[in-house]
């Protein structure tokens, strides 16, 4: 599936593509996955304890604050993960702006 991911602060995001796996996506953000709706059927997953091990910032987000550590972002369809479109990604650059 075609995601964006973002490794960190000092790196833009890139679009690349995965296979849609849980454990696949616990390496990209290393560690336990924490989804979050961010709107057009777009989630960014994180790592969900992130913030308690100290990960380094990568970007604020205008609803969830300070995000840490590598960050995926894909698409959601109904009860499961997907590809962005080329909306979604446009999306994303849009809500991000230099961030990513």
């Amino acid at each position: 599936m075609n995601v964006i991911y973002k490794p960190d602060a000092n790196k833009k995001g890139s679009e690349i593509v995965i296979i849609n796996d849980f454990h696949l996506m616990q390496q990209l953000v290393h560690g336990k996955i924490e989804a979050h709706n961010i709107g057009h059927n777009v989630v960014m997953i994180c790592n969900e304890d992130g913030k308690l091990i100290d990960m380094d910032y990568t970007l604020t987000d205008p609803d969830y604050g300070i995000i840490v550590g590598p960050i995926l972002f894909v698409g959601e369809n109904e009860d499961d993960f997907c590809s962005l479109s080329g909306r979604q990604a446009e999306y994303i650059r849009e809500r991000y702006g230099a961030q990513l």
